[in-house]
């Protein structure tokens, strides 16, 4: 008998049971450890092996979703003897149910799921993160609480134009007008920007351009390159002279702490955020020139696949994300407002 006529037949009064019902089972298979894997500590240590399949950023995303799984099994006196035992469909999906009820963001609850998924993989487990149980616990949590993703700030080219202006001529203001122009000219995202070398950075026949070694969509690293406009090429030959990166090797940073004790060593994510913060708003973090960039390519008519080309994204889904209160603006609505003379 198939389920929807099972249904039919039990009638529609019955369903709340049938819910309830299934709560019981979710709760009492959640309560018991899963199938013995014949995997121990000497497999998961073999498959860190490895790590470097994944980007530091990826990899350190799935730890976390590993170990705020485990906490919360040991918070919830739900069984967690991994990689012995496979964690269960069952517990994985009150995991999600638990944290969506605590007001996780669904990007956050699901990017947890996919290091559960990740651990057991890496030693040729099947995923419980691919069964119908997590699957429709994920779907229940996106009906329940929406899919739509804080965004950051976004930075245009007119911010970019006034924080320039005041910066001033010291070493750490070359460094950061350097360091603001480039994100603007390449829309690159601050893992890109600390990664870059002296080495990357070409010029040759009159232009100059940046290579990308690396980045999030391109884990083989095929690389690309990027042009860098004369106004910032001034600017970052005004900071390379100025902090002696002329003299430096083609493997040193690009962009560097100014400290003593960080000698040698290259900003990190935060002192991008940091930078971007203190120099053109409080608002303004890591990834919003990349954001404001996009913003200023739709507002001048170009299309989201010719940013998605320019900035490395595979897809239009990005852009399209990025510029959806402009591509607003092209409705039919719009539109006919414009041929009735009311905007």
């Amino acid at each position: 008998m198939t389920l929807s006529r099972e249904l039919t037949e039990i009638g529609a009064d019955r369903l709340p049971d049938i819910a309830a019902r299934g709560r019981d089972v979710l709760m009492q298979r959640a309560a018991a450890l899963g199938p013995e894997t014949g995997k121990d500590a000497d497999d998961l240590a073999l498959a860190s092996t490895y790590d470097g399949a994944y980007s530091p950023r990826t990899l350190r995303a799935y730890q976390l979703g590993q170990r705020t799984f485990a906490d919360w099994c040991a918070d919830n006196g739900i069984p967690y003897a991994f990689p012995a035992h496979s964690i269960t469909p069952e517990a994985l999906a009150l995991f999600v149910g638990d944290l969506s009820g605590r007001g996780l963001s669904p990007a956050t609850i699901a990017n947890y799921v996919a290091g559960v998924a990740a651990m057991h993989r890496a030693i040729d487990l099947p995923s419980p993160a691919d069964s119908a149980t997590v699957r429709s616990a994920l779907k229940a949590m996106r009906r329940a609480v929406g899919v739509d993703q804080k965004q950051a700030a976004p930075v245009r080219r007119r911010d970019i134009d006034a924080a320039l202006v005041g910066l001033g001529d010291s070493i750490s203001a070359l460094r950061d007008a350097a360091l603001i122009a480039l994100a603007y000219d390449t829309g690159a995202r601050a893992d890109n920007l600390v990664a870059f070398n002296i080495g990357d950075l070409i010029e040759a026949d009159g232009v100059a351009s940046i290579k990308v070694r690396r980045s999030k969509t391109d884990q083989d690293g095929k690389g690309r390159t990027i042009p860098v406009l004369p106004d910032t090429m001034a600017r970052l030959r005004a900071w390379i002279a100025a902090s002696g990166l002329d003299r430096e090797p083609a493997t040193a940073p690009l962009f560097l702490p100014l400290s003593n004790k960080a000698k040698g060593s290259r900003l990190t994510r935060r002192d991008v955020s940091r930078i971007f913060a203190k120099r053109i708003s409080p608002d303004a973090s890591a990834h919003s020139i990349r954001i404001g960039a996009a913003q200023d390519m739709r507002a001048a008519g170009f299309k989201n696949s010719d940013i998605a080309h320019a900035f490395g994204w595979k897809g239009d889904a990005m852009p399209a994300r990025y510029t959806a209160h402009l591509d607003a603006q092209d409705s039919a609505a719009v539109k006919l407002a414009a041929m009735q003379g009311r905007v």
